[in-house]
């Protein structure tokens, strides 16, 4: 199982309230023998699977009223 450590900049309400996390997200074997042989030179597919279950786990990164971003990536990175 591959883990990626994700930095993530939050935003609460203003900036003087955002701070930054670091969340872990678990790639299972057979997922990244799936994504390896379809995309073998990309990063960009396994960043973008480790972008989607992100947001299963913290939840959506715009409120539903407009393009109001509640936080960003800054960046995705493999445990070694």
């Amino acid at each position: 199982m591959r883990t990626y450590i994700v930095q993530v900049h939050h935003y609460f309400g203003d900036d003087d309230n955002s701070t930054d996390h670091t969340h872990r997200v678990q790639m299972p074997d057979t997922k990244y023998l799936e994504l390896k042989e379809k995309y073998s030179r990309s990063r960009w597919q396994f960043h973008s699977w480790v972008e989607k279950q992100l947001e299963k786990q913290i939840g959506s990164r715009y409120d539903g009223e407009g393009y109001n971003s509640r936080y960003y990536i800054k960046s995705i990175k493999v445990e070694r």
